[in-house]
């Protein structure tokens, strides 16, 4: 089918106007539902949350893992004594008491 044949048809189409919605089919497809089905109540399991908001998740890790490595860098290069320089010096205190 060419181009010509194809743009006519949808001008066609368009023309048209489209079927009119019978009174009452919203009603009638609700009232179709198995109505065990309509009242049943919803079932969300932890993995069904787990998967909804794993890219939260996966982000909120990433970043972290970079502020641990960011502070991790940040104290190599100070000068003031480290945490496990405290906790060593703690530790051997008490040792020799």
């Amino acid at each position: 089918m060419n181009d010509k044949k194809l743009s006519q048809l949808f001008a066609a189409a368009r023309q048209e106007t489209p079927p009119a919605v019978p009174a009452g089919f919203a009603e009638r497809v609700q009232h179709e539902l198995n109505p065990a089905e309509r009242n049943a109540p919803v079932v969300v399991s932890i993995l069904d949350q787990l998967n909804r908001n794993f890219v939260r998740y996966a982000v909120s890790a990433a970043a972290m893992i970079m502020i641990c490595v960011a502070v991790e860098v940040g104290q190599s290069f100070s000068h003031e004594p480290s945490i496990d320089d405290d906790v060593n010096q703690i530790c051997s205190d008490w040792m020799l008491h």
